[in-house]
């Protein structure tokens, strides 16, 4: 072991360094805690099931607008139709409908 004479000069750091150290230090035993976790995990969750049918609800709703206004209603045909079960009732009607309307419609 050396004599106390010769060790070398402790290690000095500027004190903006050491101030900038002790609040890391001081956050990170804050997030460390069981009870900060448990608090940051429940939150999650709660707004998550909070916010989600929300925002699902409003985008269902911005897309029904968004066709409503667009479409108004009159689609236009774009392929051929193959409906099943049209020998009478609704697939009757609706293979009509359709064929009324200038569509391709082919049945089973």
């Amino acid at each position: 072991m050396l004599p106390a004479e010769d060790s070398p000069p402790p290690l000095t750091m500027p004190p903006s360094t050491l101030l900038i150290q002790s609040w890391f230090s001081k956050l990170n035993d804050f997030f460390h805690r069981d009870y900060v976790t448990d608090v940051v995990f429940y939150c999650f969750w709660l707004g998550f099931w909070l916010l989600m049918p929300t925002i699902i609800f409003l985008g269902t709703l911005a897309l029904a607008v968004y066709d409503l206004v667009t479409v108004k209603g009159y689609r236009q045909p774009c392929g051929p139709v193959l409906i099943t079960g049209c020998d009478m009732g609704f697939g009757k009607d609706l293979a009509l409908a359709l064929a009324g309307k200038g569509w391709k419609v082919s049945t089973l």
